[in-house]
């Protein structure tokens, strides 16, 4: 939750529906990225999961999310729903941490 203040999610206001709701987003758009198996995609209920947190963030928002995240929520949110929609199995977190080395490679130190 720290974070999630750090980086303007988070006012430090928010009620416990809203604090609830918003953790409980993390652990669903976090949860393929959670194991070291492919995730299985198959049976990944995302949408009604993040439905459910989205009518509790409609009333309880205090403070828009950063406009660079939200854009990277919905990216995310694009390849997620594609991957259902392929029935997909992904490494994910084997792929982000391949990608991460690949990019910190990149940068200048």
């Amino acid at each position: 939750l720290r974070h999630s203040k750090e980086i303007g999610f988070l006012s430090g206001r928010e009620s416990a529906a809203m604090i609830k709701a918003h953790v409980e987003a993390a652990y669903v758009m976090g949860e393929p990225f959670s194991t070291e198996e492919e995730f299985d995609f198959s049976t990944f209920k995302h949408g009604e999961r993040m439905a459910e947190q989205g009518q509790v963030f409609l009333k309880e928002r205090l403070v828009p999310p950063p406009k660079e995240v939200y854009t990277l929520h919905r990216k995310l949110f694009g390849a997620i729903s594609t991957c259902v929609k392929l029935r997909a199995r992904v490494a994910c977190r084997k792929r982000l941490a391949e990608y991460s080395k690949e990019v910190a490679s990149t940068q200048s130190p």
